[in-house]
């Protein structure tokens, strides 16, 4: 496997860890970016396969933070899932 593609790999697990769905990578010189197709996120992922001695191989939003979009989903997809009872508050 090319540096390269271990690289977008890495980028990808990563940024999937973090509720990011990445799209197409795009390929420039040697340097690849993906953005999150989220509706309303936008965020990047980047890969520099031959970064300057300060620089980092695989960086962007995409990689250090998490999707507000996916997880709002995930935080308030279980609130159809749990019974209200009297204990509660409800009456259910």
């Amino acid at each position: 496997m090319r540096k390269i593609e271990r690289l977008r790999k890495e980028a990808t697990e990563s940024a999937e860890l973090r509720g990011h769905t990445l799209g197409r990578w795009e390929h420039f010189d040697d340097n690849a970016l993906a953005k999150c197709i989220n509706p309303g996120c936008g965020a990047c992922a980047q890969i520099i396969p031959r970064p300057m001695p300060n620089d980092i191989e695989i960086g962007g939003t995409a990689v250090a933070l998490d999707c507000p979009v996916s997880y709002f989903d995930l935080a308030t997809s279980h609130l159809s899932e749990v019974p209200v009872t009297d204990e509660q508050g409800g009456d259910s």
